[in-house]
């Protein structure tokens, strides 16, 4: 039977009949699944004639097979439960920045493991869990303030360890605790205080990636953080992000001998960022597929806008984001 077939019958995925079987497994050790994966559960909207699926959060399926949500009993708060195999580096770099001393440098922006759980079920395999994140576009950045912040938090975090030797590979995400605060995620593929790596997997395809040539992997990290910059910002919103080119061109040489250091992209970056005017930061952004707005029309919201960034910069509390707990 097909996806849209099994969910409107109420039928769980196969891969949602694995997260099924360890529901009471995950309750033993503090970690709630939502109604849908309990045993027994029978879809509400199958009980009478009429109902329809959508008009109940009970059909919401999850969308990665190793990735679902859960309810931490201690506190109440939701979670994710991620399955990955028991010899991934994702779980040894975790725990390196889950010290106490690491959770509490604000310049620390990858993700804490929470938790590892041991499923006597599948010794190949554990399950992490990690705190709930949105995605880095969840909600679409409203002006260039926020996009000088996305830089500015995905750069610090080079400055905790010296050489700027922090994981290779992640991808950013966002939480909001006091403020939105980014995170790296996903260490899977990633290597620590190696001077050299192989491989070509990853989401950015950099042009050193190579299985049988060794590369210098905190270049790359240089290289994708870039790259992350010209496809998340410059390319997809109008106008006020032009100031980025520079630093983008600076960071996505095709040689990596020519890229600079962890240390080199900071000390362009501060004294650019420093020079954005208030008219600069407040600009409203607008993504490249937004509707064509009149002269007049963009005029009043673009004023509107900046009136409000005003009143928020001027009256809110200086508080930097805090670290998620």
């Amino acid at each position: 039977m097909t996806k849209p077939g099994l969910l409107k019958q109420g039928k769980l995925l196969p891969e949602e009949e694995i997260w099924a079987a360890r529901f009471e497994f995950l309750k033993q050790w503090g970690y709630l699944l939502r109604p849908r994966y309990r045993p027994g559960w029978v879809a509400p909207w199958t009980l009478k004639p009429g109902l329809l699926s959508w008009e109940f959060e009970e059909s919401l399926n999850i969308t990665r097979e190793s990735l679902i949500d859960a309810r931490r009993l201690s506190d109440g708060k939701t979670v994710y439960l991620k399955n990955v195999p028991k010899d991934s580096p994702e779980i040894e770099i975790g725990k390196y920045f889950s010290t106490e001393e690491l959770l509490r440098d604000p310049r620390n922006h990858c993700l804490p493991v929470l938790d590892v759980l041991n499923d006597p079920k599948d010794p190949e395999n554990v399950i992490v869990v990690i705190p709930w994140l949105r995605r880095v576009d969840c909600p679409e950045p409203a002006s260039v303030r926020e996009c000088v912040d996305f830089v500015d938090q995905t750069l610090e975090r080079w400055e905790r360890l010296p050489n700027g030797k922090f994981p290779k590979g992640g991808d950013p995400s966002r939480t909001a605790v006091g403020g939105v605060r980014y995170y790296f995620i996903d260490f899977g593929i990633s290597t620590q205080n190696q001077d050299e790596a192989l491989g070509i997997d990853g989401q950015e395809r950099s042009p050193e990636l190579s299985d049988d040539i060794p590369y210098n992997p905190y270049k790359l990290d240089v290289y994708i953080l870039g790259m992350a910059y010209r496809r998340f910002l410059f390319e997809r919103y109008q106008g006020g992000l032009s100031f980025l080119i520079p630093l983008i061109q600076f960071m996505t040489s095709q040689n990596p001998s020519e890229r600079p250091s962890a240390a080199e992209v900071l000390a362009e970056w501060r004294p650019m960022a420093a020079k954005l005017s208030f008219a600069d930061l407040s600009q409203r952004l607008r993504t490249k597929e937004h509707p064509p707005e009149s002269s007049i029309k963009r005029l009043i919201k673009d004023s509107g806008y900046r009136v409000a960034d005003l009143w928020w910069t001027t009256t809110s509390t200086k508080r930097p984001p805090q670290p998620l707990p």
